[in-house]
């Protein structure tokens, strides 16, 4: 099974990509209607830059994520574009 998210917000996404079967969140209780609140917590952070990440796909059978790099200006063509693979513990893998 694969599932496809787009954002751009990478490190958000990153992080809630990985929580597929472990639920890494916080909940807060408001007073006046006493409804939960999830907050998301960053479980890694990508240190080496990704070129203008732009969606990213999560591989379940493979444990990996795929993230497609625009590596230049959003509307343009130039052909500078790649796909990273990174790991679910926040690693680039070649």
């Amino acid at each position: 099974m694969i599932k496809i998210i787009t954002t751009g917000l990478i490190a958000s996404l990153l992080s809630a990509a990985v929580m597929s079967t472990d639920i890494r969140t916080n909940s807060t209780t408001d007073s006046t209607t006493n409804n939960m609140q999830p907050t998301l917590v960053e479980a890694w952070r990508i240190e080496k830059s990704l070129l203008r990440p732009e969606s990213v796909i999560y591989d379940v059978d493979r444990s990996v994520l795929y993230v497609s790099n625009i590596n230049g200006k959003p509307t343009g063509k130039e052909g500078n574009g790649y796909i990273s693979r990174i790991s679910t513990d926040g690693e680039i893998v070649k």
